[in-house]
C-alpha cells in the first residue's frame, strides 16, 4: 500500500501538469502560419505594445495598441501607401510611409513620422513586426475589430461603429 501512494501522487501531478500545459496556444512559427477566414486567435499577433499584422500582400501594416495614443482609450490603426485625402496631401505626398489611419473614439487620418502601427521587428530583423492576417480573416482585441481583404483592411470601434477602410488604391473614414 505504501508503494501505491507515491505512484498515485505522481500520476495525479502528471495529469495536472498535462492539463495546465495545454491551456495557452503556442505562438505561430514559420511552419504554423495562421490560415483561414473568420476570427483569428489574438495571441498569434500579440507583441510588445499591442497586436500587429500585415495584409496578405504585406502592403499595409496594422496594429491594435495596448495603450491609448492621442485618445482617451485604446486605438487601432494602419500605415502604408494610399492616396491622400485633400487635407493630408502635403504630408502623405512628401513621405508615403507617413500615411496612417486610426480609430479610437472616432476615426481620423494621421501624418506620422515613425512606425506607430507597425509593431516591433521580428527576430531582430528590419521588417516591421506581425504575422499576415489572411484575407477574409478578422482580429478582435480591446473593443476593435480589423478585417482584411487581399490588399486592404477595415478596422472599427465595436461600440461606436466608427472606423476606416484602407487599400493601396483608396481609403475612407466612417
Amino acid at each position: 500500500m505504501r508503494r501505491s501512494a507515491p505512484l498515485l501522487a505522481s500520476a495525479t501531478l502528471a495529469a495536472l501538469l498535462t492539463s495546465c500545459s495545454g491551456s495557452t496556444p503556442a505562438p505561430p512559427t514559420p511552419d504554423r502560419v495562421p490560415t483561414g477566414h473568420g476570427p483569428m486567435d489574438p495571441t498569434w499577433y500579440q507583441a510588445v505594445g499591442g497586436y500587429f499584422f500585415h495584409t496578405a500582400d504585406r502592403g499595409l501594416s496594422c496594429g491594435i495598441l495596448d495603450e491609448a495614443v492621442g485618445q482617451s482609450r485604446h486605438s487601432a490603426g494602419c500605415q502604408g501607401s494610399t492616396p491622400p485625402p485633400p487635407e493630408m496631401q502635403a504630408c502623405w505626398n512628401s513621405a508615403p510611409d507617413a500615411a496612417a489611419m486610426a480609430v479610437g473614439e472616432s476615426a481620423s487620418y494621421l501624418c506620422v513620422n515613425q512606425g506607430l502601427f507597425v509593431g516591433p521587428p521580428e527576430d531582430g530583423g528590419g521588417q516591421s513586426g506581425g504575422q499576415v492576417l489572411p484575407a477574409g480573416a478578422s482580429l478582435t482585441v480591446h473593443g476593435f475589430t480589423c478585417q482584411t481583404e487581399q490588399m486592404g483592411v477595415s478596422c472599427r470601434n465595436d461600440v461606436s461603429g466608427h472606423g476606416f477602410t484602407m487599400t493601396p488604391g483608396t481609403n475612407r473614414l466612417f
